[in-house]
């Protein structure tokens, strides 16, 4: 059976929050969250320097999510994450690599935020495709991508520039919202 990368995304975040409700809280100078919440609320639990590995039913190696931190809170079930560095498929061919400085994920809408030099690479045999923003949104339910912020993609020595991006990704189609601007170089 194929793998659909998102709804292995969803089992990699569950088995996160797994992980972080079995932790133990030895350290609690470890405990630094990334939001700027100033209520006091506290992390129900936390894991440093992680790295999951999710595996396919073929055996392969499906996912792979390395963080510095992850955090995750009970009173709305979040998990926030610390630079984030997330692989999809890593041992195959058209491989994507998402980081990024920031994560925020909700597990029950299976919504995924992203935040801070945020860049996906999907690997090609001809040239890399980059995106980079500023923040991009991951709805897994949809299989929809988005950002309302400045994008850049570029692939070899094209790149085009725009403001907000949408992508579904079933469809492989990728819609550029505003101001969008191209340089394309033609192979002869």
């Amino acid at each position: 059976m194929k793998n659909k990368p998102l709804l292995n995304l969803s089992l990699l975040f569950v088995l996160i929050v797994i992980a972080l409700l079995f932790i133990d809280h030895e350290d609690d100078s470890a405990t630094k969250p990334v939001s700027d919440d100033t209520s006091g609320e506290r992390p129900a639990s936390y894991v440093i320097n992680g790295d999951i590995k999710s595996f396919g039913e073929d055996g392969q190696l499906a996912f792979s999510l390395q963080s510095k931190a992850a955090y995750y809170f009970l009173s709305d079930e979040r998990i926030e994450i610390n630079s984030p560095q997330l692989s999809i498929n890593p041992n195959q061919s058209g491989h994507v690599t998402v980081n990024a400085s920031q994560g925020l994920y909700l597990p029950k809408q299976a919504m995924l935020d992203l935040t801070g030099q945020v860049t996906l690479v999907r690997e090609d045999k001809q040239a890399d495709l980059k995106i980079s923003t500023e923040s991009l949104r991951i709805d897994q339910h949809a299989d929809f991508i988005s950002t309302d912020q400045a994008v850049t993609i570029e692939q070899a020595d094209n790149q085009l520039r725009a403001i907000g991006l949408q992508a579904w990704l079933k469809q492989k189609r990728i819609e550029l919202l505003s101001n969008v601007r191209g340089h394309y170089v033609f192979a002869p």
